[in-house]
């Protein structure tokens, strides 16, 4: 497997604001609640775990708000450390980039089709982001922008490789050179297709096209349907559209939302997202 050289930073003059570093990296961790350490792959696997348990999948601002969406760091920052919210899989492992960049991990990006339950060959527009870090001279898939069904830690790239991660059983097999797909084990031993990536690397600015999409076209999901996810120790938090759902080891509960009012205290109550959102209904999926 190689890492393809991504050019230049000098040649992206026009994209300066793409290659500036987060403000404060300290802010970050205190965010997610874990310190400093060496680039090992037990603290990676913190890393990620804290992340997806401390910030929410969300995608408030193209189904509900209707504002754009930035994706250079400085936006990414005072969105997600200092105001607290979340983001698509576009700012989420955009920012995320950045902390491992930071932490002295050698990463690089990456482009993704989210596959679902989508045979491998079948033809979907690469819209997703995820990151690839490289320890000891092994490759690992590393996502923290996909909602529920992502792995909770770092799995190993190769030809169906098997990795656990908090009790949940992924694979990573091989479709052809530089392609591969992440699988999730169900209880039975079934594998569902979660993300097709490639390994070749990413420049920050390759994103910025599929982001405008992913935000601005009426055939995108973010922009017709609310989705908002966050990991819990034993399980999910989520809306999806009208309908939001709690499940942490036996504690399970569902309740249908249509009033703005209402969908504003979910959000800061189980995802420490504090928006304004107006009164009267919301609209959001295919209405």
């Amino acid at each position: 497997m190689t890492k393809e050289n991504t050019g230049s930073k000098g040649g992206a003059a026009m994209f300066e604001e793409y290659y500036q570093p987060i403000p404060d990296l300290n802010a970050y961790l205190e965010r997610i609640g874990i310190k400093k350490e060496e680039p090992t792959l037990d603290y990676l696997n913190k890393v990620i775990l804290n992340h997806q348990l401390s910030i929410p999948f969300e995608s408030i601002d193209s189904a509900i708000l209707k504002v754009p969406v930035h994706i250079d760091p400085q936006s990414l920052y005072e969105k997600i450390i200092v105001n607290k919210r979340g983001g698509y899989c576009f700012e989420m492992n955009s920012i995320f980039y950045e902390l491992l960049d930071g932490l002295g991990f050698n990463v690089y990006s990456c482009m993704g089709k989210v596959m679902g339950s989508k045979d491998v060959d079948a033809h979907v527009i690469g819209m997703h982001k995820g990151n690839i870090v490289t320890i000891d001279g092994k490759y690992y898939y590393c996502d923290v922008g996909f909602g529920d069904g992502m792995p909770p830690g770092a799995v190993l790239i190769g030809d169906d490789e098997r990795t656990v991660v908090c009790g949940e059983v992924f694979f990573i097999k091989k479709i052809k050179e530089n392609w591969y797909v992440l699988q999730k084990e169900d209880e039975n031993g079934s594998r569902q297709n979660i993300i097709k990536f490639s390994t070749f690397a990413q420049d920050k600015v390759d994103f910025i096209a599929p982001n405008f999409y992913g935000h601005m076209s009426p055939d995108c999901l973010f922009t017709y349907t609310l989705l908002v996810d966050k990991r819990l120790e034993n399980g999910h938090v989520n809306i999806r559209n009208h309908t939001f759902t709690y499940k942490n080891g036996s504690e399970e509960f569902s309740e249908t939302v249509t009033d703005r009012k209402r969908l504003q205290e979910l959000l800061a109550e189980y995802f420490g997202i504090n928006v304004e959102l107006g009164e009267g209904e919301y609209r959001s999926g295919a209405e």
